[in-house]
Parts: structure tokens; sequence; C-alpha cells
């Protein structure tokens, strides 16, 4: 389930660079970035960010108590990332810029 909620994100950026000088763009570039992602660090917003998900109907035909258990292993799991009441997640991107031909 991972990693089909992760899918629709993690599109390889750099396959994109062919592609877009393939059809008449130039100057094309990729820079890789990190930025900070908050969550606040409540049960009901880590809900929110679950249900959110692509994989969301899925999760819900489960049932709420996996919901639930979903909701308690993911609070667990950014415990590491808590600062002060949120979740301050590092999550890795692509600046693509590119000029029309």
């Amino acid at each position: 389930a991972s990693e089909m909620a992760k899918a629709p994100f993690a599109y390889n950026g750099a396959e994109l660079l062919p592609i877009m000088s393939g059809v008449g763009f130039s100057g094309v570039s990729i820079e890789n970035l990190t930025i900070d992602r908050t969550i606040h660090a409540t049960k009901s917003a880590v809900r929110d960010e679950i249900l959110g998900l692509p994989i969301a109907s899925s999760v819900e035909d489960k049932g709420e108590a996996v919901l639930e258990k979903i909701i308690q292993e993911t609070l667990e799991g950014l415990s590491k990332y808590l600062k002060h009441s949120d979740f301050i997640n590092p999550q890795h991107t692509h600046l693509i810029q590119a000029q029309a031909a």
C-alpha cells in the first residue's frame, strides 16, 4: 500500500528531460530539492493526510479499525520528525526548468 500511495508523487523527473527536448523545449534542466513538509502532529491531521492519498478509498473499504491502526502507526513512524506540535518532514522533489522554442 505504501508504494501505491507514493506512486503519483514519485515520478522520475529525469525521464522528462528527453521528452521535453524532443517536443521542442530548450535549456531543459532539472534540480533536486529538499523541502520541509509540515503536518500538524494530531490524529485528525494525520487522518486527513491519509484520506487525501490516492489509496484512500481502499483504506476506507477496510473499515475504521484498519484506518485507526494506520493512523497510529503513521504517528509512531513520524515521531522522529516531531518539532513542537508539528511533524517537519523533509521531502525530495525536482525543479524542472525549460524554455519554449
